[in-house]
């Protein structure tokens, strides 16, 4: 399960969240901007963090949609801890 830690209004959130729905993956998008309690849960979480998103992914912390991006990559051709 990926989860993806980001608000509406970011484009490389919604492109997380387009990449998930494209390779099928199941996920979780939390909007910290919509929801107070996500947005405590997101600075106690990623502290000093102020970026979005922040994605887990495998229990693994990706912190960024480029690094995201990679990650897909490196799993799909067989580099990465699961593949899809």
């Amino acid at each position: 399960m990926v989860k993806i830690w980001g608000s509406n209004n970011c484009l490389q959130c919604i492109e997380s969240k387009n990449l998930c729905e494209q390779y099928k993956l199941d996920y979780e998008f939390i909007d910290i901007e919509a929801n107070m309690d996500a947005k405590m849960d997101f600075f106690m979480k990623f502290p000093g963090i102020n970026v979005m998103p922040q994605i887990e992914w495998n229990g693994r912390h990706i912190k960024s949609y480029n690094d995201f991006c990679s990650e897909i990559e490196n799993t799909i051709n067989g580099y990465g801890e699961e593949r899809i």
